[in-house]
């Protein structure tokens, strides 16, 4: 029975996952690897050393060699030489000898071989000649060949080439590297048993702490003994012991803990909250009858789970969740109220109190959860602001309505009160007077009214409020072409009305709205097109009652790949690289007026041709007429005002009746040129072509608000003393300092008093 046991230790001993076989392998292997690269480093130290003594050796008997026969060589004495050659052979390592001539004619030749010397009287020319000194090591190693040239005066008449053989001195460095290496491995395996015999104590010692720690869940309490070798294996010791008396104690606690627990539960079980215990993994290991009731699941059910796996859902908040997860963490204690889901699928709300148990150490034990059902007050708290969202709404709804219907209604109660005050100004009846008396009474009531009950701040909503109406689109291009002529004059640009275009034809839109298609499109015609180019607008009426609007250009045309993006906000196709002004959105407006109008638009280009824009709309089934726009006046001169200097007057408006209005007002002025833009862009460019001595300027326009064309004006240095006049129906409280603080000179209010606005362009164009 003993060998079997003393085989088994020795196995256990040599085993390869024993530490102190493993130890010695490791010095082992660390050892011979010193030794092995401590004895490849001498070796090839030993073979520099062995070729650079050779090497030196060589040179001095080349030297030798080549002045002893230089004299015999200018003699032509080659017995003497040979015989010089035989004394040289007989010296070590010399394995072959050879005197060349200045022609690279070998003179006399020996080759040495085990001893013996042999002459060549070969004497025909060397393919490779050295008249300088120079070595040569074999790629083996084996040979080193030597010249040394022979110098007579200042003059080379030959050479000499010795043979050196390194066989012998390489033959010794390879036994020393064998002696090197066995001295190595002795010494290595001396330091091996020297080391195993040194570190047998403390390799026990490890071997022994490794299974007490291993069994430390069965053996708390219990102590092994302290080796003395060094302070790390006293420490390890002791902190073993250490530690095996904390676990009996700390088991002594959860015995205690667990009692107390008992009674918790005890008191939790009668409640109807839901108390949930997990352990410091968040992990349950207990739930009251309150948690089944509450959730539908089963104490077994649960058991072992994360109440997040199975209680939390779709609609759970996910910054909820991140907070309680960062409080687990951080293992604090929180209160919040989440949406859970019971087993059922049935969502409710929950107020949770979630504390952590930590015990006399500060070691977590426990979290314990109580959780109770809120969802009829969550459910209260829904409608009541449900209730609270749809008033706000609705007062919102009536603060849009309000706030338009204050721009809208004080856009044509400027035109009635102004035309009314320029009425008032001529020379009337008595009965027209008071007619106009009436009027002005009524309007300014009226506009007190507005003023009381529309007292509000104008936002954007995003509506768009259309009259359908019948338009003579004949009327509505020839004016717009008035319009957009000073561009088309900049641009050398021909722009005709096609007869096709007869003045019998009339659609169904707005008015307005049609104005401002037509001079998006004329003006992307214009500045897009070529040099003398031109636009031509031409109309034909299609079987399905609608008229078909072209607009044809002789641009550059646009290329198929890019149509899809034609109608994309802000997207200018790679304009935005030229010097083509432009916001990329005119071209999504134009298409969503025409929607709104119950129009189309589409394109058909030609690269190199150009490009015609289609526009539909219906036709109108009734022949009223249509206020036409009237978009420029020519310069008025009273007899009183001729010697006055002319003013030029901009008037940037996209409403034809206070386009004309003004008109009125500035034609009793007199000697004023009066230019209209309907469009902001447009006002920019016959700003910069005209240079205006005044402007006037509405806020609500088409595609570029008044507020960014003031901006712009401001922005150019050109421009900045150029008085600016916002004349707008915006009458929000805060608007008039807002745009006189970004540069506006004055703010008028529509619907506004004529005799006021007359005094003022006088103040501004008589200076």
């Amino acid at each position: 029975m003993t060998e079997p046991a003393n085989a088994g230790g020795f196995l256990h001993l040599v085993s390869l996952r024993n530490f102190r076989t493993q130890v010695a392998l490791l010095m082992l292997l660390l050892t011979t690897i010193a030794f092995a690269l401590y004895a490849l480093n001498t070796s090839r130290q030993q073979s520099r050393y062995i070729v650079g003594s050779i090497t030196s050796t060589g040179l001095a008997l080349s030297q030798n060699l080549a002045f002893d026969s230089a004299n015999l060589l200018m003699r032509k004495d080659f017995a003497s030489l040979e015989v010089l050659l035989r004394q040289y052979a007989k010296l070590p390592n010399i394995a072959g000898l050879n005197v060349i001539d200045a022609d690279g004619k070998s003179l006399s030749k020996l080759t040495v071989s085990d001893g013996q010397i042999m002459a060549s009287y070969d004497h025909g020319v060397m393919e490779q000649l050295r008249l300088e000194r120079y070595t040569q090591l074999a790629p083996d190693q084996r040979r080193l060949s030597v010249w040394e040239p022979i110098v007579v005066g200042q003059e080379s008449i030959g050479a000499v080439k010795l043979e050196l053989d390194l066989a012998q001195a390489f033959e010794e460095r390879q036994r020393l590297l064998i002696n090197t290496l066995g001295f190595g491995l002795l010494t290595t395996l001396a330091l091996l048993i020297v080391m195993f015999l040194y570190f047998r104590k403390p390799l026990k010692a490890i071997q022994d702490a490794s299974e007490f720690a291993s069994t430390l869940d069965i053996r708390r309490g219990e102590t092994i003994e302290v080796v003395d070798f060094a302070r790390e294996f006293r420490q390890l010791g002791q902190s073993l012991n250490q530690v095996s008396q904390k676990l009996l104690e700390q088991e002594q606690q959860v015995e205690a803990s667990s009692a107390e627990a008992r009674k918790l539960a005890m008191v939790a079980s009668k409640t109807s909250n839901a108390v949930i215990i997990t352990n410091a993994n968040e992990e349950i290991e207990w739930v009251n009858d309150g948690f089944e009731q509450m959730t539908g699941y089963s104490a077994e059910e649960v058991h072992g789970k994360r109440p997040s796996s199975f209680l939390q859902g779709p609609d759970t908040d996910p910054e909820v969740r991140r907070f309680m997860r960062d409080r687990l963490s951080e293992r604090r204690s929180y209160e919040t109220e989440i949406i859970n889901y019971s087993k059922s699928g049935n969502p409710y709300w929950v107020s949770i109190a979630v504390q952590p148990v930590f015990d006399d150490h500060g070691l977590l034990r426990n979290y314990i959860a109580i959780e109770s059902d809120v969802s009829e007050r969550k459910q209260a708290e829904r409608q009541l602001y449900e209730a609270k969202t749809e008033a706000e709404e609705a007062n919102l709804a009536k603060s849009v309505f309000l706030s338009r219907m204050s721009h809208e209604l004080r856009t044509p109660l400027n035109a009635i009160l102004g035309f009314a005050q320029l009425l008032e100004l001529d020379e009337l009846g008595e009965e027209n007077h008071d007619f106009v008396e009436r009027i002005l009474k009524a309007g300014k009531h009226l506009l007190a009214l507005i003023n009381d009950v529309l007292d509000i701040s104008k936002i954007e909503s995003g509506g768009m409020t259309l009259s359908r109406e019948p338009v003579d689109i004949r009327e509505a291009a020839e004016n717009v072409v008035r319009l957009i002529d000073p561009l088309a004059v900049n641009h050398d640009i021909t722009v005709s009305i096609d007869p096709s275009l007869t003045e019998d034809m009339r659609v169904m839109g707005d008015l307005q709205r049609v104005n401002q298609v037509m001079v998006n499109l004329l003006s992307n015609a214009i500045k897009y097109n070529r040099a003398q180019g031109s636009v031509t607008i031409r109309a034909e009426v299609q079987p399905s009652q609608r008229l078909r609007l072209s607009i044809e250009d002789t641009g550059p045309g646009i290329a198929e790949d890019k149509l899809d993006r034609l109608f994309t906000p802000f997207d200018r196709l790679g304009a935005e690289q030229t010097s083509v002004e432009g916001s990329g959105i005119g071209l999504a407006l134009t298409r969503q007026l025409l929607a709104a109008m119950d129009g189309t638009i589409d394109v058909i280009s030609t690269v190199g041709k150009g490009s015609t824009f289609r526009i539909e709309l219906p036709l109108a089934s009734d022949q009223e007429d249509s206020m036409p726009v009237i978009l420029s006046t020519d310069p008025v001169t009273e007899n009183e005002s001729a010697l006055r200097p002319s003013r030029t007057v901009l008037y940037i408006e996209d409403n034809s009746s206070n386009v004309a209005l003004v008109e009125k007002v500035l034609e009793r002025i007199g000697h004023i040129e009066f230019l209209v833009a309907m469009q902001g862009q447009e006002g920019l460019d016959l700003i910069n072509e005209h240079e205006p001595d005044l402007i006037l300027l509405d806020l609500h326009l088409p595609v570029m608000g008044g507020e960014e064309v003031l901006d712009r004006i401001r922005q150019n240095p050109s421009l900045d003393s150029v008085p600016v006049i916002i004349v707008s129906a915006d009458a929000s409280p805060g608007q008039p300092e807002h745009l006189l603080q970004k540069g506006a000179n004055n703010y008028i209010t529509k619907p506004f008093d004529v005799r006021e606005l007359m005094e003022l362009v006088r103040s501004y164009t008589e200076q």
